[in-house]
């Protein structure tokens, strides 16, 4: 497979799994869940009726792919987020749960919402679970800590949804590894990263951002730093210089990639015209709000 071809694979299969999985993060069923177990309901819903996740919930259920960990490695496997905000939210949730029970509920409530809005398993979801499964089966465990920690709790579950989703949590978090080895690799901070990425997107700086926790001095100061380097211009719009590193991150993260899409053999656009229907049903029900990802160039 050739750069460029690998390229737009990479990043059109990325941007059909994401609704499919990522809509774990606003399932009114996983945080009906969460609620059970003692954290705060849901804040509210955004603008298109998505229901947002409660902070501390979000943080403990997603970490608990690595286990019940100590909050600061949390915080380091996320990468773009700040470290503090992580870590009080998983240090209050490791106060109300455990990794094994909010791991099952996190799970189950994604299934659940999968079910809701595109109905029963059926062979479409059999056979792209089946796919998803060659994808994981012979990717590498070191540098990608999430991937890990989800393909450790991976317990070869019989109902289809709930194997589709595991399976594409997986490969979700391997993409997300990667990418963050690409950027600390790149010597770049976790500000820096968030505000190219705004910029390589065509997103105003300091949006998007605001939802990893980072404020108002720490976004200018990671603004001066890019402009210091060239990044950024005066006027803060991304320089070439700084599309050209941005463009070499995403590119590392999509060759990160090619180990999962050599082994679908030719059956990648199968796949991935499997997913699409869903993640658009998921997105016209409120399942998932989009973001970066549906900006992302050279995709098709």
């Amino acid at each position: 497979m050739d750069d460029e071809t690998l390229r737009r694979r990479a990043r059109t299969f990325a941007a059909a799994l994401e609704p499919v999985v990522g809509q774990v993060f606003f399932a009114p069923e996983c945080h009906a869940a969460y609620e059970r177990l003692g954290f705060a309901p849901s804040p509210g819903s955004f603008a298109n009726g998505v229901a947002a996740p409660d902070g501390p919930a979000y943080f403990t259920s997603r970490g608990s792919l690595l286990g019940e960990v100590a909050p600061h490695v949390v915080a380091a496997a996320f990468g773009v987020f700040k470290p503090e905000v992580v870590v009080a939210g998983v240090r209050r949730g490791w106060s109300l749960t455990d990794a094994p029970t909010i791991f099952a509920a996190r799970r189950a409530g994604a299934v659940a919402q999968l079910v809701r809005i595109c109905g029963p398993a059926d062979a479409n979801v059999e056979r792209a679970a089946s796919l998803l499964l060659r994808m994981v089966d012979d990717l590498a465990d070191p540098g990608r800590p999430l991937f890990a920690g989800a393909r450790s709790q991976w317990d070869d579950p019989v109902d289809a949804w709930t194997r589709l989703f595991h399976l594409g949590d997986m490969l979700r978090e391997f993409r997300g590894d990667a990418h963050v080895a690409a950027w600390t690799a790149a010597a770049l901070d976790a500000v820096e990263i968030g505000l190219l990425t705004e910029a390589y997107m065509g997103l105003p700086l300091r949006t998007y951002i605001r939802t990893r926790g980072w404020n108002d001095d720490e976004l200018d100061g990671g603004a001066a730093r890019l402009r210091a380097r060239g990044r950024l211009d005066a006027d803060e719009r991304l320089t070439d210089t700084g599309r050209a590193e941005r463009e070499t991150i995403e590119h590392a993260t999509d060759r990160a990639m090619r180990p999962a899409l050599a082994a679908l053999d030719g059956d990648a656009d199968e796949l991935i015209g499997l997913l699409r229907p869903w993640g658009k049903a998921i997105r016209e029900a409120g399942g998932y709000i989009g973001g970066p990802v549906d900006l992302w160039p050279n995709r098709d």
